[in-house]
């Protein structure tokens, strides 16, 4: 209907890429009433532009963002992933870490077709974003994985990002993690159980998990997000907090486990 208006007007017929447009209106139908929107983002704003190559389980890249800022890092203390993926949760703390606003590697946004776009004001917000991230080299920040794939993936967003001095990822068990702190974050996004196609394999990794928790992070602050409750009841420890939130289609909890210092003997070596 716009298409044929606007040949109306105009008396031509514009070309439509209907997979990359660039204006997309979209209509809402409630009780007899319409809203029209005109989208002001184009490609959704959870792409921040660093992720051309990912894990296939990877997370929605705001949902990573999410977790970090409900977890305790206070950013003073290192910060892990140890089943890392192709990296989304470590990346996004580092974005918040270092105050580099999410969209800055996105080339272009739907507003910018817009007749009345400002590019001077657009500029001007995109230079003030630039300066004001700060960089700390204190600030730590690990990523582990089991599978090299994972990590080279990674490594790869990283440079996109020019974070790959500061953000240190490598292939490593999660069941040989061992942290020289006292002190720190870990948040993980392990298999559901889908991906694994085991429920036994399933319940022995969540087992695992526990059993880290218990040797070797005495004194941190442990994450699990899992959409699979009954596989994670295997981390046998007490939970501090669920928090209920969603992954796609899927209920999912992060779960929060404090690990006291002293509570577990703290086993293993670097």
């Amino acid at each position: 209907a716009i298409v044929d208006q606007i040949k109306k007007k105009k008396l031509t017929r514009p070309s439509i890429n209907k997979n990359d447009p660039d204006i997309t209106i979209s209509i809402f139908l409630d009780d007899n009433k319409f809203k029209v929107y005109s989208d002001s983002s184009g490609v959704s704003l959870h792409k921040r532009g660093y992720r051309n190559k990912i894990h296939k389980a990877a997370l929605n890249e705001s949902l990573a963002a999410g977790l970090v800022m409900l977890s305790n890092w206070d950013m003073k203390s290192p910060f892990y992933d140890t089943m890392c993926g192709s990296g989304t949760i470590a990346l996004e703390a580092a974005l918040i870490a270092y105050k580099i606003a999410p969209g800055l590697l996105r080339s272009n946004f739907a507003f910018q077709q817009w007749n009345n776009y400002n590019k001077k004001l657009y500029y001007k917000i995109k230079k003030e974003a630039e300066d004001n991230i700060t960089m700390n080299d204190k600030i730590e920040i690990y990523g582990y994985d089991s599978e090299f794939a994972n990590i080279v993936m990674a490594i790869y967003s990283t440079k996109l990002l020019n974070l790959n001095k500061y953000i240190k990822f490598k292939k490593q068990e999660m069941s040989t993690f061992c942290s020289d702190s006292n002190k720190g974050t870990l948040i993980i996004n392990p298999p559901y159980g889908e991906r694994l196609g085991d429920d036994d394999s399933t319940n022995l990794l969540y087992k695992m998990i526990g059993d880290v928790f218990k040797t070797r992070c005495n004194g941190f602050d442990c994450y699990v997000f899992t959409a699979n409750l009954e596989a994670a009841k295997n981390i046998g420890l007490q939970t501090s907090k669920k928090i209920v939130l969603k992954n796609g289609s899927l209920d999912s909890r992060l779960l929060y486990y404090p690990i006291q210092k002293g509570t577990y003997n703290k086993k293993g070596s670097n």
